[in-house]
């Protein structure tokens, strides 16, 4: 099938695994996150809060939980089940957007095919994650001038 460009003029892009690697800032914020704290960091540790943040995202996309319950509530899990004492999940919350908004990983040659197409394309980016660590990867990344307009659902609800 042979699909004619000229008829597209607008690309939708999602970040998070499709530009950026999610997967990569998520483990570098936890790892991160958690040695600030002093706490021992092992796999296990790091691929269950993988797990814990993916299925309260799934909560708050079902509308059955708001955005922030999602940031402290997959906190209150991880530090029940390995036991963790004594931090406060919403600190620690504060520290993990920190890190996860300062750090971000191309996927493949996602930045330079953005740049590529700038220009002859109308191009946005639509996420599901937080305003204020996106617009900080967008702008940190090189994507935010490179594309029209980045949409957040927490920004359109």
């Amino acid at each position: 099938m042979d699909i004619n460009m000229s008829k597209f003029q607008t690309i939708l892009w999602d970040f998070d695994q499709t530009l950026i690697d999610f997967e990569k800032s998520e483990r570098y914020a936890i790892i991160e996150t958690l040695r600030f704290y002093g706490i021992e960091v092992n796999e296990t540790m790091i691929q269950r809060y993988s797990e814990i943040n993916a299925f309260f995202w799934r909560l708050l996309e079902a509308g059955k939980i708001t955005r922030n319950e999602v940031f402290i509530e997959r906190f209150h899990v991880m530090f029940e089940e390995f036991s963790i004492i004594n931090v406060d999940p919403e600190a620690f919350n504060e520290h993990y957007l920190n890190e996860i908004s300062s750090v971000y990983f191309y996927l493949d040659d996602s930045y330079a095919l953005v740049e590529k197409l700038k220009g002859h394309f109308r191009q946005y980016i639509v996420t599901n994650g937080s305003l204020r660590t996106q617009t900080r990867k967008l702008e940190l990344s090189g994507f935010a001038g490179l594309v029209e307009r980045t949409f957040t659902s927490e920004e359109l609800g």
